[in-house]
């Protein structure tokens, strides 16, 4: 019981009292019921305020219950909300890695394409060749940081090399793994207008539609996305920007 009860039911109890004293002092008045009955009124009354207020009370602990059942409600759902958020980015992470792992098999293999030439670094001569070496076995042992500045070191010391705009790709793919979107974004621009001949083109420009995408610049993304179709339509890089659109399609990010 609160303290606003228990003081409100002294104060009833103070008055019947008050009153009760005042009957057995003066007698009846004629027309007026025996002191007995109008006790007993006295407590039927007080017994009623007694119920009224515990329904008070237990409507206030109904009202309490209700606004915190609404509010774990509300909880829950933000909870459900982050773990959704947190799995998509998790799933993103293991995407960007698995297409890194992807193309480092392609290269390590020897396989050839448009999108991914071989990057032979035995046809590099001489120390040319030892240090884009260095750096490709750094980008290929998970060492992004270290990768991307001895690619960096590769493009400022040897920047007419055959590999120059390789060298640069892979320092946009170091960064990009990483989540150093905006740094990937300039890195894989540099690909596109210091390197326009270089087979990495179609993937530098995937990789510039993806990262729009990371950034919810979902026209942006569309647009670079339907570059690399349009431009490199029989290249890997493409089927991957066709898959992209379908699932921005799929998540509402584009009209049906």
């Amino acid at each position: 019981m609160s303290v606003k009860t228990k003081m409100l039911k002294y104060f009833i109890t103070l008055a019947c009292a008050v009153v009760l004293t005042g009957c057995a002092t003066f007698p009846a008045a004629d027309g007026q019921k025996p002191l007995p009955e109008r006790v007993n009124d006295l407590e039927a009354r007080l017994a009623e305020l007694e119920r009224q207020l515990e329904a008070r009370q237990q409507l206030g602990l109904v009202n309490d219950m209700a606004q915190v059942t609404e509010q774990q409600r509300v909880l829950t759902g933000r909870v459900d909300e982050h773990g959704h958020e947190l799995q998509k980015q998790t799933q993103r992470q293991r995407d960007m890695y698995a297409d890194l792992d992807r193309r480092l098999q392609v290269l390590e293999g020897g396989a050839a394409s448009q999108s991914a030439p071989t990057d032979t670094v035995g046809q590099i001569d001489g120390s040319e060749e030892q240090a884009y070496e260095a750096a490709f076995n750094m980008l290929k042992e998970g060492r992004y940081t270290q990768a991307a500045d001895a690619f960096a070191q590769f493009i400022r010391q040897y920047p007419q090399s055959r590999y120059a705009g390789n060298a640069q790709y892979w320092l946009g793919e170091a960064k990009y793994v990483t989540r150093d979107f905006d740094t990937a974004l300039a890195e894989f621009e540099r690909v596109v207008q210091g390197f326009p001949k270089s087979a990495k083109v179609p993937d530098a420009l995937l990789k510039i539609g993806y990262i729009h995408y990371e950034k919810s610049q979902w026209k942006s993304a569309q647009a670079y996305l339907e570059q690399v179709i349009r431009d490199h339509p029989g290249s890997s890089a493409a089927d991957l920007a066709r898959q992209r659109l379908g699932q921005m399609r799929r998540e509402g990010r584009l009209p049906s």
